[in-house]
Formats: C-alpha cells, structure tokens, sequence
C-alpha cells in the first residue's frame, strides 16, 4: 500500500516534507487540491509532513533532500551510512544518511531540485527496480 500511494505521489510530484504540521486539518491549502486524498494518506502515514511554512506546497518544486526524505519515510529506512558527510545540523541529515546506506542515491549536493530524472533514478535504487529486457521474439 505504502509502495503504490508512494508511486503516485512521485508520479504527480507533489511533496515538500522539512516538518512542521503534524496532521491533515493543518494543510488547509492543500485540501481542494486534485490530489488531496493521495496527500491526506500520505501526511497520516507520516510520509509528508510540510514545510518550514506548514504547507504541503503541493504544486510546487522538490530537493533532493525531500525527496529522499519521502522515499526513505515510505520504506521504513533505519540503516545510516555512518561514513557520509552530512551536517548533523540540517533537518536532512539523517534521510540523505539512510538514502545513502540504500543506495537510493550518491553523494551529491541535496539542496538542488529534483529533476525527473534523478526522481525515477531514486525510485529505481530505492525500490531495486531492473531495466526491462526487450522481446525480440
């Protein structure tokens, strides 16, 4: 249940997660959204949890360090990559350790926005996803 509400969530682009409300009644922006069931689910689940605002900003962009704090809240992450070199400081910190432990991405700057194709790359690792083979039957 977790994979397909995270699948549609990424497919529609919709998340921003730092952290300040804490429950559905508090993203009032978001509840005439086209995806607000998707959004409420995820924001219950614990998935999404809005912005530094307390808004789910649900049309707008994404870091990578919101997006990897989506996947690894959807796949329960515990594991940290001890080794990685990340500012304890930053609300990030521990979701770019675990997205790094999993292999969900590299080391790389997680302050720039998220393109589509570093979004299917995550979702890829994250969920071991292999390249299909074509039939050439």
């Amino acid at each position: 249940m977790k994979k397909r509400l995270l699948c549609a969530m990424m497919a529609l682009s919709v998340f921003i997660i730092p952290a300040f409300a804490s429950n559905w009644e508090d993203f009032t922006e978001s509840h005439d959204h086209w995806a607000a069931e998707t959004l409420r689910r995820a924001v219950e689940d614990e998935i999404l949890s809005g912005d530094d605002t307390g808004s789910l900003n649900p049309d707008g962009t994404m870091t990578v360090a919101e997006m990897v704090t989506v996947l690894t809240r959807a796949l329960d992450a515990t594991q940290i990559r001890q080794d990685a070199e990340i500012d304890e400081d930053v609300w990030y910190s521990e979701a770019v350790e675990k997205a790094y432990a999993l292999g969900i991405i590299e080391p790389m700057d997680v302050t720039v926005n998220v393109t589509r194709q570093m979004a299917f790359t995550a979702f890829a690792n994250a969920f071991q996803l292999v390249s299909a083979q074509p039939d050439y039957a």
